[in-house]
Parts: C-alpha cells; sequence; structure tokens
C-alpha cells in the first residue's frame, strides 16, 4: 500500500497527462526528440531491423 498521498498525486498527474493528450500534436512514428538541460537537441530515427540495409545508408549522408 503506498503512503498516503502518493495514489492521489500519481491520479492527479495521470489526469493532467491524459487531458493534455492529443492525436493531432504527435510526431509519425519513428522519429524520437530529446532536448538536453543546456538546450542541445538530439534527434532519432527508429528503423527496424527487417530494414536496415535499404533505410540507414539514407540517413548516413
Amino acid at each position: 500500500m503506498p503512503p498516503d498521498g502518493v495514489d492521489t498525486a500519481y491520479k492527479r498527474r495521470a489526469d493532467v497527462m491524459s487531458k493534455s493528450f492529443a492525436w493531432d500534436q504527435t510526431v509519425p512514428t519513428g522519429t524520437l526528440g530529446l532536448v538536453q538541460t543546456g538546450g542541445e537537441t538530439i534527434e532519432g530515427t527508429l528503423i527496424l531491423v527487417s530494414e536496415w540495409k535499404t533505410k540507414l545508408p539514407g540517413h548516413l549522408t
């Protein structure tokens, strides 16, 4: 059993996330962007193992 308030705090945060979610604000599948504390942006693309031979070379140029 979680300490008093932990369950309630979790539910409030989950509610905020649920209310903020919108399909039209998502990025295409396979794209991942990370922003570090200093503002540096890192972006990656998901490539399936079955497609790496054809898709990876285009990302290395």
